[in-house]
């Protein structure tokens, strides 16, 4: 069963998101049920919950976007609720006044690698495989364009982008979107560690500084999104989306 599970561990909430027969791929339901868990926590007093670690179930996969059980019904009249619903998803998380820090366990791509890189940490392992191979699913790349670009610079984010492949966590680590590398055994606990250095740290400064560092990007981030309905409206108007997911469900036997 597909589900978002919350655990406190010494005022550490852990958010997992639970779908592991599908390397924890998210659905519409998914991300309600997350947007409103991740909301109630930035609100809870700081004796229930002082930091956020988000990771997946298992050890496969942190989230690897997308559900395309869903995904491949939809058209380009829906680019703008879904592209909208993303958005507050990661807004929950770039302006939690909260620190998160996402523990990738596993396989982080398209939807779910952007996820991650709204985090304030990353904490990976070097067999972690990250990326944003939208391409290869017959979608534009917008938003994680954007936002690979905030990291790693524009040669970079072409690179990872246009090729569509997957880089493991040490190359991560080493291009900067991953902030900790450590043995995937430790992944979870150096999340923990990182998310309470921080929140050891002022509230009131840390929660400022943050929402700055947001209000500071959010010229380039609002226009992401914007391009992102108008691109993906386009490329839904051609049958790549469609027929792809088709060719990918059918290969999975689904």
């Amino acid at each position: 069963m597909k589900s978002i599970d919350i655990e406190g561990v010494d005022g550490i909430a852990v958010v997992t998101i639970n779908n592991p027969r599908k390397l924890n791929a998210w659905d519409r339901e998914m991300r309600k049920v997350l947007l409103e868990e991740l909301l109630r926590l930035a609100e809870a007093d700081r004796d229930e919950c002082r930091a956020i670690v988000i990771t997946g179930a298992g050890d496969r996969a942190f989230c690897a976007g997308q559900d395309l059980d869903e995904a491949h019904g939809w058209n380009g009249e829906f680019a703008d609720t879904w592209v909208t619903e993303i958005k507050h998803v990661y807004d929950a998380v770039r302006l939690n006044p909260k620190p998160v820090v996402a523990a990738v366990n596993g396989v982080a791509a398209g939807s779910g690698f952007q996820f991650a890189l709204c985090c304030d940490l990353r904490v990976s392992h070097p067999q972690a495989r990250l990326g944003q191979p939208e391409v290869r699913s017959g979608l534009a790349s917008v938003t994680g364009t954007w936002l690979i670009e905030q990291s790693v610079g524009h040669s970079r984010m072409k690179d990872l982008v246009l090729s569509a492949r997957l880089l493991s966590g040490q190359e991560a680590f080493e291009w900067g979107l991953v902030n900790r590398l450590v043995p995937a055994e430790d992944v979870l606990s150096a999340a923990c560690r990182a998310a309470n250095e921080m929140a050891a740290l002022p509230p009131e400064s840390f929660s400022l500084t943050k929402q700055a560092i947001a209000d500071l990007a959010r010229a380039g981030y609002e226009h992401a999104f914007d391009t992102a309905v108008e691109y993906q409206r386009k490329v839904y108007e051609t049958d790549a989306p469609s027929r792809v997911m088709a060719e990918f469900m059918a290969r999975s036997g689904r």
